[in-house]
């Protein structure tokens, strides 16, 4: 039989688990679910009561080249930035590494971009991208060659938009790595440097695979961050050359409120998650089997 002690210290548990079990429900799962329900419905901004119409919202979707689109479009847009991300995210971490002098200087410098506000780095951007008086016409005109139409290239728009995102979330990679090189075990560097080991061999075989769980760290925030981006691409583009640069959640924002369509916007949102939670499997499973 239970004693009376456990009985009540449990009992005290379920106490203390409702408020965080409250929060989740207000948080996370009723709107869920009123997004789900929104979803099975056609509801418009000022129209009548939302009217159930079951699939009808998801079968428009997988048959709209509008979304499939925004949906290569954020795949592109993620892939650059992360790939660019952590190569000179772990440089940077290797050379921070170091024991130089200007160290603490030099990440400070770095941590900048970080510490901006999104919507005031996405209008500089945008200031500087213009193909009359921005700094990098300035710069490729000064250099020899002729101004190039960053944000009014539909080749060249979301490869703007990566340098942008780059430029603000390398050093957020850069110090996960970072800490990670700083928490690694002296001794194995020490075993490599009296085998003869060359830097090269010991980046390799010890530093990398040591890492691994680091740079698992990095690359999966930076990847349900980058599905979520919106304000650099609405602020800079606004989903534009027509909608070469149209990612997911723009293309959701414009469905829900500019066009009012919040059944379809729910479902576009409802697909969101589900691609977010493919992505999730996928990369703990990667993890897994490192």
């Amino acid at each position: 039989m239970i004693s009376s002690t456990r009985l009540t210290n449990r009992r005290s548990s379920y106490f203390y688990h409702i408020g965080t079990f409250t929060t989740l429900g207000f948080v996370a799962i009723l709107p869920l679910a009123i997004v789900l329900y929104l979803s099975l419905t056609e509801y418009r901004l000022g129209g009548s009561s939302a009217r159930l119409i079951g699939l009808r919202n998801y079968i428009e979707l997988f048959s709209d080249s509008r979304f499939i689109a925004s949906v290569l479009h954020t795949l592109y847009f993620v892939g650059g930035s992360i790939s660019l991300e952590f190569i000179l995210g772990f440089g940077l971490a290797l050379l921070l590494n170091r024991a130089v002098r200007g160290t603490t200087f030099y990440r400070l410098v770095l941590l900048v971009p970080l510490m901006c506000m999104p919507a005031a780095l996405s209008m500089i951007w945008r200031i500087m991208y213009n193909r009359t008086f921005g700094i990098l016409t300035h710069f490729v005109t000064t250099v020899g060659f002729s101004p190039i139409n960053w944000l009014g290239s539909k080749s060249m728009v979301i490869p703007a938009l990566i340098l942008v995102d780059v430029w603000q979330w390398t050093p957020f990679v850069m110090i996960i790595l970072l800490a990670g090189l700083q928490s690694l075990p002296k001794s194995c560097f020490e075993a490599a440097s009296i085998a003869g080991a060359s830097r090269t061999q010991t980046f390799v075989y010890i530093t990398f695979p040591l890492m691994r769980f680091h740079i698992f760290a990095a690359v999966s925030l930076r990847i349900i961050l980058g599905f979520k981006e919106f304000d650099k691409v609405w602020i800079i583009t606004e989903a534009g050359p027509g909608f070469a640069s149209e990612l997911i959640n723009v293309y959701t924002y414009t469905q829900a409120f500019l066009y009012f369509r919040f059944g379809y916007g729910s479902a576009i949102g409802i697909a969101f998650c589900v691609i977010l939670l493919v992505i999730s499997i996928f990369t703990i499973k990667l993890r897994g089997e490192t």
